[in-house]
């Protein structure tokens, strides 16, 4: 299954899209308009749409140890794709007769966050593609913080730095654990949670 799906891989990559088009959601960020005393007087819009801020990733901070535990805590040991985690899901769907849990990784759901793919069998295989290729291309910290920079919040904010700021007024490098899980629990349904 990996053998084909490389060759499937090198056979397609000149019609996946480029790397530099993760580029995009570096350089869009809002502008933010302040008073001489420092109050925040304006927010815009960016590029891509709602309220942004790039922030430098930062390991040790607890929302990225949390999200790393919660979301794919083989991050660092997979290439882009979990095939245990693609196995157990296979497992239970099928055991089951509906889909109780999926395998995207954090590589997987960056890929569909930057080109909006729909939650089809057909896109799932081209997240896949996508994730191998993003994972030779970019480093494993590169992809985590295009990843934490571009999370939804609802309200229209992206980001990890923008939603510490908006909800706790605070870095996201000073949340607590607590503040951290709230996080994380509005990006697993930010739409419901808005």
């Amino acid at each position: 299954m990996i053998i084909s799906l490389l060759i499937l891989f090198f056979l397609t990559t000149n019609i996946l899209p480029e790397i530099d088009s993760f580029n995009e959601f570096k350089q869009s960020e809002s502008v933010k308009i302040y008073s001489r005393e420092g109050v925040l007087l304006r927010d815009t819009l960016s590029s891509l749409g709602g309220r942004r801020q790039f922030n430098n990733l930062n390991k040790e901070a607890s929302f990225v140890k949390l999200l790393l535990n919660t979301e794919d805590s083989r991050f660092y040991y997979h290439p882009g794709v979990d095939l245990l985690s693609v196995g157990r899901a296979l497992y239970q769907n099928l055991v089951s007769g509906e889909v109780l849990s999926g395998a995207s990784t954090i590589t997987m759901q960056l890929v569909r966050m930057r080109y909006g793919l729909e939650r089809t069998l057909k896109s799932k295989i081209i997240e896949s593609l996508m994730a191998f290729y993003l994972e030779m291309s970019l480093s494993k910290d590169e992809i985590l913080e295009l990843y934490v920079n571009n999370l939804p919040f609802s309200n229209e904010i992206y980001g990890v730095g923008e939603a510490s700021q908006v909800y706790f007024n605070k870095s996201q490098n000073e949340l607590s654990i607590a503040e951290s899980a709230f996080l994380i629990a509005i990006i697993r349904a930010p739409t419901e949670l808005n």
